[in-house]
């Protein structure tokens, strides 16, 4: 006999043994204690029970009881549920201590996705705050509390676990997640039952009219205002100081499909972390939006529709959820027809001793699109793991647009006037998959996995007419992405430690035609390790340290091979003097790889002078920054003020130079830039159901070391308003306009912007009327570039940004219980190296 099978018929003989040590055993799953205590009494002769309310069907039993003592097994059956148990004479009274119309019912998990057994939840009135009734969760987490009221908050408290707080939307309140304290049990404090202060940022819970009055989760995320945080609901992109926020969906990442296709009702609550660890140890900022899981099915129709100029997108969803497991479908239309974009550009070239004005004045700039989408996706969520699979398939196509500007040429007073033609076709079709899952390995350990990959049959074609100069381009390219991650974090006490390896892999088959042939066959590979740790340091301050390498690996054929190995890491130091201030101070150092569009070598005419080419030789950019925040907690005021520093080496910066007759468009990345900023965060809850929102910055920028010696002082400012009213909501915001010295080196001056919206609530219905810059004039967007070589200025007037009515519906069907729905899941860009 091997020691395995002895083992197992050791445990076998011992787990026999244990069972047959009572006469009496009991194993109840879910069972009702009425139904339970029956069971007991029916095996016990000796035992007489009578029930004096009939409201024990709501408490149920999910315990193993092994007893020969009948007293003790009905206590154990009752365990903490609100029921009294009297004795007299032999018979055993049994009366259920709470009474209620309505039964109140869900799961309790912690963030390790185990159940919170005897946590105390209780329900209290959302208009003035009166305690109802209470109830306890059993051995599985799970609770049922009868109450006479129909609309609730439920609060739940437990020893170790940070309080958590909801709002009602059906009866059946699906697995709630609680936070355990990651430091001590005052680092956490409730601020209207809505905003939680956490030593690695906040947790905010939606308030009712913050869902009612959304139709996505980004229409949520502008309701509820985040400082900091800026959502552009017409691009839809979330920003922090300009740059993108990584958007996570119940821990898995996600992007603007996914929130467009999210049901707000399906949000629990919002996670904003700032202070990253664990499966977000790679990000700067997150945002987790963790949503309700529960049986049912959904149907969505959402249309979104510019009455002023043709543009809209049509999303259609169905979902069925059964049990543990999830199966969507999702689709899209998105279209987009306009021609009235205006605006010129104005250049001067210097080729060798000649030196010329080149002007063009848009005649005719057609804007024509048309994007589908389709995915499925299966999700298996369980206690100890989540399993999710998806296939989509995406088209992107833009048909033959010709384009059509005045030139006029300017020798030294000598000018002459042409008419340039110029048009463009291209067409993607992708298909992707994703892989994810999530395994507890302990009550303290976590395994998170993802692999996703995709490949896209591209077609770029462009062609240019001007007098008898004249040029063509066609290409067709097969793009292949695959990513991998992996990571493993574990908690030791109050501290956490993680390991992430993440691998990125893209391949480019291009061949071009035309003026220009060439052919592309290119590889870029980048893999990043990173060990991370977080921990308290007595009662007010927090550490948290990051530290990696990246890997990175770029071979363009016929080229030789770049291989470069860069350190990144960051340390961050948080002192919590209380429960409304926060001070941080960072210190960071990473890298970046300009985009795979401008790794190569193939050439693409702009003019008959200037000629665009990409460039394989590269250095990675890499970043130093340092950063201190001060934060403030308040009922009604939250606030940010932070200070930061930004060397950023090697800058990715277009580059012209003059060869033979033409000029060369490229890119250089030599350059240094310097960056200063200074910010200011504010929410304010004036009350009466008013949300005040503002951002101010000043952010300098320094070119130094470089094609360009630049240097400029960007002063931004915005407000946001909104007001509800029972089934209306009001909402306005303004940008001041602004002249900024991007991070390319182009000097860009934006102009100031407006916008308004009403929303109405009709049962099922969400109606939708908004404005953008109405009645205001002209708006031009106006970019500048100077070099000894080559410079322009180009004025761009763009229907998108101009005087603007729209028009947004949203209609759902829910069946069964509510549930959360998982949003779309492609890519808003083209996966191309094709440069253009």
């Amino acid at each position: 006999m091997t020691m395995k099978a002895l083992l197992i018929l050791i445990l076998t003989l011992l787990s026999i043994k244990s069972v047959c040590a009572y006469k009496f055993s009991y194993d109840f799953n879910k069972t009702p204690v009425s139904e339970a205590l029956a069971k007991i009494a029916k095996e016990h002769a000796d035992v007489n029970l009578s029930f004096i309310y009939t409201e024990l069907t709501g408490y149920l039993n999910s315990s193993t009881i092994r007893t020969d003592d009948p007293y003790e097994a009905i206590k154990l059956t009752i365990g903490k549920n609100p029921v009294k148990v009297t004795e007299k004479k032999g018979l055993f009274f049994v009366e259920a201590l709470q009474h209620g119309t309505y039964r109140y019912s869900g799961k309790v998990i912690g963030d390790d996705n185990q159940p919170v057994i005897a946590a105390t939840v209780m329900l209290i009135a959302p208009k003035d705050s009166i305690f109802l009734t209470y109830g306890m969760t059993d051995e599985k987490g799970c609770f049922l509390i009868p109450c006479d009221h129909k609309d609730v908050i439920v609060k739940l408290s437990s020893l170790g676990y940070q309080p958590t707080c909801i709002n009602s939307i059906s009866f059946d309140l699906g697995t709630i997640r609680m936070e355990s304290l990651p430091v001590n049990l005052n680092s956490v404090h409730v601020m209207a039952d809505r905003i939680r202060k956490r030593n690695d940022g906040m947790v905010i819970t939606p308030r009712k009219r913050d869902l009612e009055f959304a139709t996505n989760a980004y229409d949520v995320l502008e309701n509820i205002m985040i400082p900091g945080i800026s959502i552009d609901r017409k691009n839809s992109s979330i920003t922090r100081l300009g740059s993108e926020v990584s958007v996570y969906i119940d821990g898995r990442r996600s992007d603007s499909d996914d929130m467009e296709g999210l049901p707000p009702g399906s949000i629990k609550k919002i996670e904003y972390i700032d202070v990253t660890s664990g499966k977000y140890i790679r990000e700067d900022a997150v945002i987790n939006i963790i949503t309700n899981r529960n049986d049912g099915s959904h149907i969505s129709v959402d249309v979104l529709q510019n009455l002023t100029y043709e543009k809209g997108k049509y999303i259609v969803k169905a979902q069925q959820t059964s049990g543990t497991t999830t199966f969507s479908a999702s689709a899209y239309i998105e279209q987009a027809k306009y021609t009235d974009n205006k605006g010129g550009i104005y250049e001067s070239y210097r080729i060798g001793d000649v030196s010329f004005d080149r002007n063009a004045s848009v005649r005719e700039s057609p804007t024509i699109y048309d994007n589908e989408f389709f995915r499925f996706r299966v999700k298996d969520n369980r206690d100890n793991r989540s399993l999710s699979a998806a296939m989509s398939m995406r088209r992107s196509h833009t048909p033959d647009s010709r384009y059509i500007n005045l030139i006029s040429y300017d020798y030294g007073g000598n000018i002459s006037e042409s008419l340039s033609t110029s048009s463009i076709k291209d067409n993607s079709l992708s298909p992707t998959f994703d892989l994810s899952g999530e395994f507890s390995l302990s009550d303290r350990s976590v395994l998170n996995v993802t692999a996703n990959g995709s490949y896209s049959h591209n077609k770029y074609s462009s062609s240019y007419d001007e007098g008898s100069f004249s040029s063509i381009s066609d290409v067709k390219e097969g793009y292949w992405t695959v990513f991998a991650n992996a990571n493993y974090s574990r908690k030791y006490g109050k501290s956490a430690a993680s390991i992430d390896m993440i691998e990125n892999f893209q391949k480019s088959n291009a061949e071009y035609s035309g003026t220009y042939p060439s052919i592309q066959d290119m590889n870029t590979n980048e893999l990043i390790a990173n060990i991370g740790y977080m921990a308290p340091i007595g009662k007010y301050f927090l550490i948290n340290l990051r530290a990696g390498i990246s890997w990175i690996r770029y071979h363009l054929k016929r080229q030789s091979k770049t291989s470069r190995s860069v350190p990144r890491g960051s340390l961050m130091l948080r002192y919590m003097p209380g429960s409304k201030h926060t001070v941080s101070l960072n210190f960071n150092a990473g890298n970046s790889y300009p985009t795979a569009s401008t790794l190569n070598s193939a050439d693409q005419v702009v003019n008959e002078f200037l000629l665009k080419q990409g460039n394989p030789s590269y250095k990675p950019s890499l970043l130093l920054n340092s950063a201190l925040m001060y934060g403030f907690f308040s009922h009604r005021f939250n606030m940010q003020a932070l200070y930061i520093n930004n060397i950023i080496t090697h800058m990715l910066l277009p580059h012209y130079y003059a060869e033979g007759n033409k000029v060369i468009y490229t890119f250089d990345n030599s350059s240094t830039l310097y960056q200063n900023m200074g910010v200011f965060f504010g929410t304010i809850d004036i009350g009466s159901g008013a949300t005040l929102k503002t951002e101010l910055a000043v952010i300098d920028n320094r070119f130094s070391k470089s094609l360009i010696d630049s240097h400029h002082a960007t002063f931004r400012a915005s407000l946001d308003l909104s007001y509800t009213w029972k089934k209306l909501m009001l909402s306005a915001g303004f940008k001041a306009k602004e002249k900024e010295l991007t991070s390319a080196g182009v000097m860009s001056e934006s102009f100031n912007t407006w916008r308004c919206s009403v929303r109405y609530i009709l049962t099922d219905w969400l109606f939708e009327i908004g404005a953008e810059n109405l009645f205001s004039k002209a708006n031009y967007l106006r970019n500048t570039y100077q070099s000894e070589t080559y410079s322009y200025q180009s004025d761009i007037y763009d229907r998108t940004h101009q005087s603007n009515v729209y028009a947004k519906v949203t209609f759902r069907i829910d069946r069964g219980k509510k549930q959360k729905i998982s949003g779309l899941d492609a890519e808003e860009s083209q996966s191309s190296a094709i440069l253009k």
